[in-house]
């Protein structure tokens, strides 16, 4: 049985490294639906800000010159079966797996249901932040751009 994949997009913004995690259903798993979607995902925050984009070694990526000319943005490719190159997708998908394991059809997942997922994820607390979650992490750094 084919499973739908989700897109998962931790990216680095602007000074800091945003932790957030965005999620999107690729029934498709083609190029130009995986460049729309990330696309999608990226459209509410400033392309100043996007410098730099890490994705798996996979035929859903293969438009990422497309992606990262409109972006402005450099992108990296992890080295294949190298886990450490990924460690915060890595961590996410493990998080991910946590709401939907292994051979769950996505396809039978509402897209409300991924919304609800994701915003857990990125209210949850992690250590990197000094168990601050990335939604306050991301805050965080802007009130403190705001105030300078």
């Amino acid at each position: 049985m084919q499973i739908a994949p989700i897109t998962v997009l931790p990216q680095k913004i602007k000074c800091h490294r945003e932790e957030r995690t965005r999620l999107k259903k690729d029934t498709s798993r083609r190029a130009d639906h995986s460049e729309a979607a990330i696309e999608q995902m990226l459209a509410r925050i400033p392309k100043a800000f996007i410098k730099t984009l890490t994705l798996d070694n996979d035929k859903a990526f293969a438009n990422h010159q497309a992606i990262t000319g409109k972006l402005d943005a450099d992108v990296y490719f992890t080295r294949p079966y190298i886990s450490q190159d990924k460690g915060t997708v890595e961590n996410r998908i493990g998080v991910i797996l946590q709401f939907f394991p292994k051979g769950t059809d996505l396809r039978e997942v509402s897209e409300q249901r991924i919304k609800t997922v994701e915003r857990h994820i990125n209210n949850r607390p992690i250590r990197k932040f000094d168990y601050l979650s990335p939604i306050q992490q991301t805050l965080k750094h802007r009130a403190v751009a705001v105030m300078t």
